[in-house]
């Protein structure tokens, strides 16, 4: 069975919001894929298989494995059977993320992390784990193994400006691009060294997003200079043009509803 991934939203597990892994790493040949869910409300990794079923699919829960925190953001390394999973914080109480190795038996790892993040993603060369805090707006860069081992914080960066909400590198990785919804409205703008994981801030540092779009989560085009991001307030998607020193050019705003609706 071939080995792919994908990242998406699944809704209300548990209790809380979460962020959905699907891999095809390690599974029997009747299964089609596993999805990974961290759940808020028990502190547990669902473990969800999925069963092809006529024309459809039949969901049903393989394992449920303790994290001993509220996890609430997970991503998974693009080649190494890794997932990094991050907490929430709590009232004066260190924030844990989980370092999680699929195999037969899934071998949890859980450590301590600088803070919460809304959004986590693995760099292009497959060095460093980047993640955007939402409450204070803070960026940091985690050291990953070859193995893909979860290693030591490198790097952080605090605008002072809260609501980060995602962290994308471009296909090159060369660029790190933040955007900040609500009434920050901004999406910043860096130059990535992939050797030591430091961001530098281009000039401008923010791209200038329209008023009322707040950028939210961000992707890559696969081959071409393009950046879309989904807009929180504007309920659309902006079109960004990637320039060749890394600058974004708005090309478009396209909206999701009819104006007025």
């Amino acid at each position: 069975m071939r080995d792919w991934f994908l990242l998406g939203w699944l809704g209300r597990v548990g209790g809380g919001i979460c962020f959905v892994f699907l891999t095809g790493v390690g599974v029997a040949e009747e299964v089609l894929f596993r999805a990974y869910l961290p759940s808020r409300e028990t502190g547990e990794l669902l473990v969800v298989e999925a069963l092809e079923e006529g024309e459809g699919l039949e969901l049903r829960m393989e394992e449920r494995v303790e994290l001993g925190f509220a996890g609430s953001t997970i991503v998974g390394h693009p080649e190494e059977a890794v997932l990094y999973v991050t907490g929430r914080e709590g009232k004066g109480k260190a924030v844990l993320g989980a370092e999680v190795r699929l195999g037969e038996e899934l071998e949890l790892a859980v450590r301590e992390v600088h803070c919460s993040y809304a959004f986590l993603k693995v760099d292009e060369g497959r060095r460093f784990l980047l993640g955007a805090n939402y409450r204070e707006g803070k960026v940091d860069v985690y050291a990953l193994g070859e193995d893909g081992s979860w290693g030591e914080r490198v790097f952080g960066l605090d605008e002072g400006r809260k609501t980060a909400h995602c962290v994308m590198t471009t296909r090159d990785n060369r660029f790190v691009y933040v955007p900040y919804v609500k009434g920050e409205n901004a999406l910043y703008q860096y130059a990535f060294d992939g050797e030591r994981g430091r961001l530098r801030a281009l000039e401008p540092k923010d791209a200038g997003p329209p008023e009322g779009t707040g950028p939210r989560h961000l992707v890559v085009h696969p081959r071409l200079p393009f950046l879309y991001a989904s807009n929180e307030q504007g309920l659309g998607v902006s079109v960004y043009r990637i320039g060749e020193e890394g600058q974004l050019e708005l090309e478009e705003v396209v909206e999701a509803v009819e104006e007025g609706r």
